[in-house]
């Protein structure tokens, strides 16, 4: 059994991803904004609530993460957030955000 960390957890790709790796039996450890609606009930699901979006605030939760989960052998990437429209449309801040 190995320990993957799942970006976007709660739904979409992400949520397909920790299904499938719980059914593989690995523990999966899911980042997500919300997961009031997470449809799964298992004891290898390990859910944190994290706005990735925050960049700032990433080096300490990063830190936190790696002291309570000593190992983990896989991170798989599925957080999205989209905008639509013309780049020349987008503030620096709307950019950043993504």
């Amino acid at each position: 059994m190995r320990t993957i960390l799942v970006t976007g957890a709660s739904s979409g790709i992400g949520l397909s991803v920790c299904k499938r790796l719980l059914d593989e039996g690995h523990s999966v450890i899911g980042l997500a904004r919300d997961f009031s609606k997470w449809p799964v009930s298992s004891n290898a699901f390990h859910p944190i609530t994290v706005d990735l979006s925050a960049l700032d605030a990433l080096p300490d939760f990063l830190q936190g993460l790696l002291k309570e989960y000593k190992e983990i052998d896989g991170v798989v990437c599925c957080a999205g957030k989209g905008q639509f429209g013309s780049l020349e449309e987008f503030s620096f801040e709307q950019i950043r955000s993504l």
